[in-house]
């Protein structure tokens, strides 16, 4: 057997041969999946395209809100905010306690950070606080939120939210 690998024409034979089964099999079993594929992921991106320009027709909307309301020109103010939203929510003044922090540079990035705690809420008007708050300042995110239920009913519960605004 080592004879044949010593044969200089067994290399003249067997290299073409490795390359004509190559060719043949990429030829029939690889170029048409990677075909497959490609329609498969153009098909995906034509989809997709409609839902991202409907995503950024809706931020957009949203981003624009900030200039044209006149109430929210100028800098982002957590107690203005959260009291605009609170009261449209049912939270009364009285209900909550928020701590806003300072205005925090890093690098070109302006964040401050807030805490929030709410006393006693029903979930619905929870999540509808929280829903029209987000939706109205994309630029505001939780970075933490904490729900314990209350022993002053099934639906009464104690939030703790940590915000992180970023200018």
């Amino acid at each position: 057997m080592q004879e044949i690998y010593k044969n200089k024409n067994f290399y003249f034979i067997i290299i073409p041969l490795l390359a004509a089964t190559w060719t043949v099999t990429a030829a029939t079993l690889t170029l048409p999946t990677a075909d497959k594929q490609y329609e498969r992921k153009v098909a995906d991106w034509t989809e997709a395209k409609g839902h991202i320009i409907n995503m950024l027709a809706l931020d957009l909307g949203r981003l624009k809100y900030k200039d044209s309301n006149p109430k929210n020109s100028g800098e982002f103010d957590y107690a203005t905010v959260i009291d605009q939203f609170s009261g449209e929510n049912g939270i009364p003044a009285s209900g909550y306690s928020l701590r806003a922090g300072t205005i925090i540079k890093k690098g070109t990035k302006k964040t401050k950070t807030a805490d929030m705690t709410i006393d006693k809420i029903e979930i619905v008007d929870f999540t509808k606080f929280i829903s029209s708050l987000l939706n109205r300042w994309p630029s505001l995110q939780i970075d933490t939120l904490k729900l314990a239920s209350l022993k002053d009913g099934p639906d009464a519960w104690k939030a703790t939210l940590k915000f992180t605004y970023t200018y």
